[in-house]
């Protein structure tokens, strides 16, 4: 009987419960969807550990390769089954359409992986002249199964062709940067031949134990006596893949409770109208002998009724919601993810969204209580009353609140610590006090200084058209409540225009960075045997302003001032965790040091000079400066096949975001100690003609060589990366922006329920439902403008931070989201408020006065 009277007073002002319902749901949706994924992600991990590592044990030896027999002696015959290597590498890869770089990865066809072949079922009858390649690299390099794709032949300079058997999914290779470029795999025998390596070497090893608890001494084992490798066994694995996707669950986690925090404060403002209109309710229930506690039960109840059906049509969103999403974080996580219902995650959000509604409500439901009958008989109407909760129940609120956050975040907030779970709650418990503690401490002192805005906008009420006087004095009246709103639009307005801004400008920033950093927007790659043929094609072709050219050559750092370099890798990496720091492999270029115009930007130190001509003089890569401790003067020994070179550092270059050097010595140097094989070319087109330049080299080149543009290449890499990861993020931020106009849309009935008299004696007295709308438009217009314009600042801010993380240097910014952010906070604002208004404002005078 209870449930039903709440039920019906509910249903009174249907549009109102309307827009608090479906700020519920969006809020509980999220909610709903970020806590299944939380529960299903480690429980993936764990089902698929085997088929994610594809051994019991895999062994990864980037910095100093080693070979098969080696390991064979480390790992007893006894304790294991059977044992597969691999080789991984960069290279570089050209197709009909593209040329790029891509992961090289040899296998053993007939053996790897021993767990997870349903995914690389076809590899058993792979042939030396056939690759499989990732469907990442197959769509920028417009290739399909069949086609013909070109590898580097490092021996010779000449480019192989391999036939296209088939596409990968799914998989998530180790090795740097393969999550960019993507992944070609081929036999072992032919990438040993490709790189020009002794046969045996291996940098990557598959083992399947006899026992799988062995792996422990064996991966200490091994460990020990390779230096540089990194074991790991199927407990590593799981901890790696759960600690992958800490960041991504947790910042969607973060917008869930965004938008909940947005769904708390509209049901407060709900039930804080419906007790002012329903005070003389209150009043005749304590004359009749009704006790307070009772009578706040009864509204209370109301409340959890609002909070029960909206976390029952989220769950039924966020279940619809979730197939979908599931998936696409399944991609970009690289873990096999299928969606479960979890009953645990039903129960869990339905006890959630009845406390929220019933925090929310505690505060106007005391409120109304500490009124006495007598004053609320008196008075007529609407009666306000004044909201302030004794200390010790904030506490405990508050409290409530950080509890169910600590249950909610400990999984992803600690995905890293071994501890076991209860230590993990506890732990998140009091991280949620602190940061809770903030975000009211910042939301305090933002809402006093938007009230202050808004109480001095007030008062130019007088010094404007008349038409705007109302609004004026609207918002300056009710600054508390605008302050708040404001709060929340333009929050979800910064994170629409942040995540927009910085997908949209990265690619342009990163390609006027390489821009700046290179000499020459185009590449060109060739034999060296071809060197006479390239450059009298170079000259002849219209539109090429200028180029040099290098010799190129694969080496590896041997040691670094008289140490072994393996020993500087190892320790950069534990600090740095920067992808191409776990290979020593690097790539050096010769070039003619008398030359002015070269293809590099010295950043420390000096550039190699004509006097240089012959000697062991280098310039290197900035990042081995800051990340290895080389500086100039230094001594670098560097292996050129099999010969070691010890050469002396006389300055650093500029790093760009793709790095097709890291070495600069003179050519007369790489010719004495080593074997070029290849040429690299930068040259200089003229931008009007890129284009039509880079087709017209393709077609006269010889076979062993291939143009590209550099910056094609890297946003072509960039764009798939972010088209996946940015429409993810964009859609969960449209979700706290949509939370947030519904707000809009609750608080715009509240506040004409609150303004109901004062309504009908402006119609009484004439004026028109037309201009009333257009006051309440302008009133809400104002807010959202400034909203808007708050709200895209900091979005421009956020954007500008994250880029300069990405990108060195001057960043050029396309503002046209900001402009965007202000326009959809205003259009929404004003549909949402036309639909919440229209419905009162058009009611008549005589309706208004008798209304609820």
């Amino acid at each position: 009987m209870t449930i039903r009277s709440a039920i019906r007073s509910l249903m009174r002002v249907p549009l109102r419960s309307l827009f608090t319902l479906l700020t519920i749901a969006v809020g509980l949706a999220g909610f709903f969807c970020m806590t299944t994924l939380t529960s299903l992600v480690p429980q993936s991990v764990n089902q698929s550990a085997k088929q994610l590592l594809g051994a019991d044990l895999a062994v990864q030896s980037y910095l100093q390769p080693t070979t098969l027999n080696d390991l064979k002696q480390i790992v007893a015959e006894s304790e294991r089954q059977a044992m597969t290597g691999a080789y991984v590498s960069r290279s570089m890869i050209a197709s009909a359409h593209k040329t790029s770089s891509i992961v090289v990865k040899g296998i053993e066809p007939g053996v790897y992986p021993f767990y997870g072949g349903e995914r690389f079922s076809r590899f058993r009858g792979l042939q030396a002249d056939e690759a499989f390649i990732s469907r990442q690299a197959a769509e920028r390099l417009q290739v399909s199964t069949g086609d013909i794709v070109s590898l580097v032949n490092n021996n010779d300079g000449s480019m192989t062709p391999f036939r296209i058997k088939g596409l990968v999914e799914g998989v998530q290779e180790t090795f740097t940067d393969s999550g960019f470029w993507g992944t070609i795999y081929l036999t072992y025998p032919k990438s040993l031949e490709l790189f020009g390596l002794p046969d045996g070497t291996i940098n990557e090893a598959f083992i399947r134990l006899h026992d799988s608890s062995d792996s422990k001494a064996i991966k200490e084992q091994i460990q020990k006596r390779i230096a540089g490798s990194q074991a790991v066994d199927l407990e590593d694995k799981k901890a790696e893949a759960i600690a992958g996707t800490k960041g991504t669950l947790l910042v969607m986690q973060l917008f869930s409770l965004l938008a909940i925090g947005i769904a708390g404060i509209t049901i407060s403002n709900t039930i804080t109208i419906q007790m002012s209109a329903r005070l003389r309710d209150v009043a005749i229930m304590k004359a009749i002998g009704m006790t307070t506690r009772r009578i706040a039960r009864y509204f209370l109840l109301e409340a959890a009724v609002m909070g029960g059906a909206g976390a029952i049509v989220g769950i039924l969103a966020g279940a619809a919601i979730g197939m979908g999403l599931t998936a696409s974080i399944g991609n970009m996580l690289g873990i096999p993810l299928v969606w479960q219902i979890s009953s645990s995650a039903i129960v869990f959000t339905i006890v959630v969204g009845i406390s929220v509604a019933l925090i929310s409500a505690w505060s106007p439901v005391y409120g109304a209580m500490q009124v006495s009958p007598s004053d609320l008989l008196q008075q007529s109407g609407s009666v306000r009353f004044k909201i302030k909760l004794p200390f010790r129940t904030k506490l405990r609120l508050f409290l409530v609140v950080c509890l169910e956050i600590g249950i909610y975040l400990h999984e992803t907030l600690l995905a890293g610590s071994p501890d076991a779970a209860a230590f993990k709650w506890i732990a998140a418990f009091v991280l949620s006090m602190l940061i809770l503690g903030v975000i009211l401490l910042t939301v305090t002192a933002a809402a006093g200084l938007y009230g202050l805005f808004y109480r001095l906008l007030g008062r130019l009420k007088h010094l404007t058209p008349l038409s705007l006087f109302i609004p004026l004095h609207n918002l300056g009246s009710e600054y508390k409540r605008n302050a708040l709103l404001t709060i929340t639009l333009s929050v979800g307005v910064l994170s629409v225009v942040a995540s927009q801004l910085f997908a949209d400008n990265l690619i342009s920033s990163v390609e006027y960075q390489m821009e700046r950093q290179w000499k020459g927007n185009l590449l060109v790659s060739a034999a060296a045997v071809d060197e006479q043929t390239v450059t009298r094609t170079l000259r002849q072709t219209p539109g090429i302003e200028g180029f040099n050219k290098a010799y190129e050559m694969r080496g590896s750092f041997a040691r670094i001032n008289g140490e072994e370099a393996v020993l500087h890798f190892r320790a950069a990496a534990e600090r740095r965790k920067s992808a191409y720091l776990h290979d020593m492999n690097v790539s050096v270029h010769g070039i003619d040091p008398a030359t002015d115009d070269q293809a590099y930007r010295i950043m420390e130190g000096r550039g190699l000079r004509a006097d240089d001509n012959g000697r062991l003089h280098a310039v290197l890569l900035e990042n081995y400066a800051r990340d290895l401790g080389i500086g100039t003067g230094d001594t670098v020994d560097i292996m050129l096949s099999d010969r070691r070179v010890s050469l002396k550092v006389v300055g650093f270059f500029e790093s760009g975001t793709i790095k097709t050097a890291g070495i600069y010595i003179p050519a007369s140097t790489l010719e004495t100690y080593g074997r070029p094989a290849r040429l690299v070319y930068h040259v200089e087109a003229s931008a009007k003609a890129t284009q039509h330049t880079l087709s017209a080299l393709q077609k006269s080149l010889p076979s062993s060589a291939v143009a590209y543009s550099i910056n094609g290449t890297v946003v072509e890499s960039l764009r798939k990366t972010l088209d996946m990861q940015s429409t993810f993020f964009s859609t969960i931020a449209l979700f706290s922006f949509l939370t947030a106009i519904l707000m809009i849309g609750n608080q715009v009935v509240i506040s004409l329920l609150q303004k109901k008299r004062d309504v009908a004696i402006l119609k009484t007295i004439g004026l028109s439902t037309g201009r009333l709308l257009r006051s309440v438009l302008a009133e809400n217009l104002i807010l959202a403008f400034i909203a808007g314009a708050i709200g895209s600042a900091f979005g421009l801010a956020f954007a500008l931070f994250a880029l300069s993380l990405v990108v060195k240097g001057t960043i050029d910014l396309d503002l046209a989201w900001c402009g965007i952010g202000v326009g959809l906070s205003m259009l929404t604002t004003a549909i949402v408020t036309v639909l919440a208004s229209l419905r009162q404002i058009s009611a008549k005078p005589l309706h208004l006065l008798r209304g609820p």
